[in-house]
């Protein structure tokens, strides 16, 4: 969705994902794929594609994750479901050299800000792969609970997390 939600946490800002940045977020991603449901890397030409269908969807949010005016990866809130006033967090990632310095952690309480603060949320959910521990244990430490660690699916274990806003 083509939204002007943006929030920062000290010197992590959530920006509005553009097209430049959804070219940046590509190759992060590509370079990750095994921590992703779809491992398949992704070309230029369907990342297009997606961020056009992305900004015509009503019910996701995605974000830059801006560390000092530099780019440094990107998230998202997404299957908002504003009945309910639930939605799911997810599509983190983390530029390598910017990893295990807590700008991830920062970018998730930013998220969980933007979804109570712009979206009216109060809780998101998340599935995460059970063997990506470093993001488990992330996740657990920002208030999200473990509800479910035995969800199998794309052929892989998945835990399912949730945290009230």
């Amino acid at each position: 969705m083509n939204h002007h939600f943006s929030c920062a946490i000290d010197e992590i800002s959530l920006v509005p994902m553009s097209y430049s940045a959804c070219q940046e977020y590509r190759l992060l991603r590509n370079s990750n794929c095994v921590m992703f449901g779809d491992e398949h890397e992704i070309s230029k030409e369907e990342q297009k594609k997606w961020y056009e269908d992305y900004l015509a969807n009503d019910n996701e949010y995605m974000f830059a994750i801006i560390c000092c005016g530099n780019f440094i990866g990107g998230c998202g809130i997404y299957n908002v479901e504003r009945g309910v006033g639930m939605a799911e967090f997810g599509r983190i990632i983390i530029d390598s050299s910017y990893r295990a310095k807590g700008y991830a952690t920062k970018a998730l309480i930013a998220a969980c800000s933007v979804a109570r603060t712009y979206l009216q949320l109060s809780r998101l959910c998340l599935f995460v792969k059970k063997r990506n521990y470093i993001a488990i244990k992330m996740y657990i430490g920002s208030g999200f609970e473990l509800l479910r660690d035995d969800i199998s699916k794309d052929n892989d274990l998945y835990c399912y997390m949730r945290k009230e806003l």
